[in-house]
């Protein structure tokens, strides 16, 4: 079998490529490609190729447009202005020179993926120039963008859309429901491959938009409220759709409607002991479900959080029961913002195996699934591992975290592989707890106790999105040291010199 020997341009970008790896520091990797790309033709192309692939913003492209003297450099302060307004301070050249568009082309067509939000505010100078050049794609071969899309003219967005586009995340607050339905019908002709994540916070716009435009939904981010009772029925109904965010909103709705998620592998969801859980897990089925991230969201007060949990009608551990049963079941995680107080243990039912490949987590608890006894001895341990109001009279354990690990002689005795750790978050194990007597005692691993300081209730998910890792805001500055030169500035120049030796 013949192989096809690989040029010194294929080598020299498999050299980049191992440069591009996070062994070093991201400018470092940044820079030590700037300077590659400045040795001479041969490096040139391949170390460009790696160094324009992934941008953690716009900000590169577009000051090699202010270098290439196509765009003006207007001052930060004017940068959030209205558009009209701006478009009084952004005057491109009556004719766009051959020669620099020509160059701004080659290097928008390295771009594969944009990591930061593009906010359609920001974003006026681009769609200026999209209708400069006759509404063709800005980055012809680019496969990952996130949108952040406002006001009744989101379309202008679709400069930043091209037939390579295959992941395509939306924020759309505030933009007009007509002009939402117009995008969505452009993208499934632009980019027909796509498949794209909506976040928002008003679950109404599944009623205000026509519901077949949301038929590529592959990841839906969305806060659940009163006003849209019948979100879940409509988000079940999706085909792509494998991966659901649920914050709770507001007001409590009894009946929700049923339905199977049928695609869904992945949930994550933000609840509190008033919220839709109960529901969402007896009246809908999961059949292809991996991973189940349940937040649970309370006062702060112990006493308080467990007189509200001893109220709810459903056992919080009865509801676990139809995800336990689920064959492709890999993880349940159960976290709190607050203090999770289980006052019940397993129903008297018995639990069908799942059959996980890995272990199951229930506030940082690793328990062997297929082992059923064991998980009702779990359900016990976490029951009575909470302190009580009587425990709270000297105030003691309000603070008092807790880790836990088994020694060898409960993994034989339960036919565990490994050791399973429980770990806490707060400052210390209770006494009160490390005295508790029982079939399951826990310990202290000093090498893993850890002080993490305050245990205040979080006003925000305990989950992240994408949208809080990569904005804007905090990339821009990631480039700052290459394109404006930054503290080796006559090593790397400006965008417009790298390459020409």
């Amino acid at each position: 079998m013949t192989h096809r020997a690989l040029n010194s341009f294929d080598i020299l970008l498999e050299i980049f490529d191992k440069i591009s790896t996070h062994t070093f520091p991201h400018r470092r990797e940044r820079r030590t490609l700037a300077r590659s790309a400045r040795v001479c033709r041969s490096f040139s192309e391949p170390a460009l190729r790696v160094l324009w692939r992934t941008l953690d913003s716009l900000s590169p492209a577009r000051r090699l447009l202010i270098t290439l003297e196509i765009f003006n450099n207007i001052p930060p302060r004017y940068q959030n202005t209205t558009e009209e307004g701006f478009s009084a301070l952004l005057v491109l050249p009556p004719e766009i020179p051959q020669q620099a568009w020509a160059r701004f082309q080659q290097y928008a067509s390295y771009v594969r993926t944009v990591r930061g939000v593009v906010e359609q505010s920001k974003s006026l100078n681009w769609i200026a120039l999209a209708s400069r050049i006759g509404n063709q794609p800005l980055f012809p071969c680019l496969q990952s963008i996130t949108l952040d899309m406002c006001g009744t003219s989101c379309t202008k967005m679709l400069c930043f859309m091209a037939p390579s586009i295959d992941s395509l995340t939306i924020y759309a607050e505030s933009c007009d429901d007509q002009s939402l339905e117009t995008f969505l019908d452009a993208i499934s002709i632009i980019s027909p491959n796509a498949v794209w994540t909506l976040a928002t916070a008003s679950p109404s716009l599944f009623h205000r938009v026509e519901f077949s435009r949301f038929s590529a939904l592959c990841k839906v981010e969305v806060a659940f409220s009163s006003h849209a009772p019948d979100l879940f029925e409509k988000l079940s109904r999706l085909d792509y759709l494998n991966d659901l965010a649920i914050t709770h909103g507001d007001g409590m709705v009894p009946q929700i409607g049923k339905g199977c998620f049928a695609a869904l592998q992945t949930i994550e969801i933000l609840v509190h002991t008033e919220g839709p859980l109960p529901e969402l897990l007896t009246d809908f089925s999961f059949p292809r479900l991996q991973s189940a991230h349940i937040a649970i969201g309370g006062p702060s007060d112990i006493s308080a959080n467990r007189r509200q949990w001893d109220a709810t009608e459903h056992p919080l551990m009865e509801l676990l029961e139809p995800l336990l049963a689920l064959r492709g079941m890999r993880e349940l995680k159960i976290t709190t913002t607050t203090y999770l107080c289980i006052s019940r243990t397993f129903p008297a039912t018995s639990v069908p195996s799942p059959h996980c490949e890995r272990l199951l987590e229930l506030r940082w608890l690793d328990i062997d699934v297929d082992d059923v006894e064991l998980c009702r001895k779990a359900a016990e341990f976490i029951k009575g591992i909470f302190p009580g109001e009587e425990d709270l009279k000297d105030g003691k354990i309000r603070d008092a975290g807790w880790k836990m690990c088994f020694g060898a002689e409960q993994s034989e005795r339960y036919g565990w592989s490994t050791s399973c750790l429980m770990s806490g978050r707060s400052q210390r194990l209770s006494d009160a707890v490390a005295r508790r007597d029982g079939e399951l005692r826990t310990r202290i691993p000093p090498r893993a106790h850890k002080s993490t300081g305050s245990t205040s209730t979080p006003d925000v998910l305990p989950f992240r999105s994408s949208r809080d890792g990569c904005s804007a805001q905090e990339t821009a500055s990631t480039y700052s040291y290459l394109w404006h030169g930054g503290e080796d500035d006559s090593s790397l120049g400006l965008l417009s010199e790298i390459g020409v030796v």
